[in-house]
């Protein structure tokens, strides 16, 4: 009899657990969000060169789509609590000339901040946040030590884009981002100066200008 109370118990848990992934909210990209997704591709490549004749080469070395928890855990016991489930998707970019810091480009669909997150109500939505790090970019200094990232506006909102001549072709869905800050920020984790000041990024293509405050500016050659 213990063997058929066992298999009974097993089965009501895991039933529990199913019920509770159903009934768990799930934001996921939608249509508008899969515009900023970009035509970049893994291995695709992006030169760039100064007018200083310097040279820049970076390349896509992943691009991740995951679906990711919105949770609290208890790291005593292991047990965690999962309040959301939320699509994230990275664009990662390596230097291939010289050593840099991390550049990506992260989309996620999150709740208003306004709202608690542990307390969902069932009509709830969620939109696309979008933001940025280019590897020497001095973004202004916050107050834990950490520098201001490229953040994107509301694509829910009409976007200010412009328009950019590069070296082949024509960019026209460009963002540009200006840090406002003349001085050199030292991030002590890389122990590195940044110096860029400037970075323009076309939904499509990814980045295709960036200049530093010391008059250095680099243009996409492809």
């Amino acid at each position: 009899m213990k063997p058929i109370i066992i298999i009974v118990i097993l089965f009501t848990f895991f039933s529990c657990s199913k019920q509770d992934l159903n009934k768990r909210p799930y934001f996921s990209f939608d249509n508008t969000a899969k515009q900023w997704f970009s035509g970049l591709k893994v291995n695709d490549t992006l030169r760039f060169l100064s007018n200083f004749g310097n040279t820049r080469i970076y390349h896509v070395s992943n691009i991740e789509t995951t679906k990711q928890h919105a949770q609290d855990c208890d790291w005593t016991t292991g047990n965690c609590t999962i309040y959301f489930d939320y699509d994230k998707r990275v664009i990662y970019f390596e230097r291939v000339d010289s050593f840099s810091s991390p550049t990506k480009i992260t989309m996620y669909v999150y709740p208003s901040d306004s709202v608690d997150y542990k307390n969902l109500t069932p009509n709830i939505t969620a939109k696309v946040r979008i933001y940025g790090d280019f590897d020497d970019y001095n973004g202004q200094p916050l107050s834990n030590g950490d520098r201001r990232l490229l953040t994107f506006p509301n694509v829910y909102q009409p976007v200010p884009f412009q328009t950019f001549v590069g070296a082949t072709k024509t960019y026209n869905e460009v963002l540009k981002f200006n840090s406002n800050n003349p001085n050199t920020y030292h991030d002590i984790g890389w122990d590195r100066y940044y110096n860029v000041d400037k970075v323009w990024y076309d939904r499509k293509f990814g980045f295709v200008y960036f200049k530093d405050i010391l008059g250095q500016a680099w243009v996409r050659q492809n």
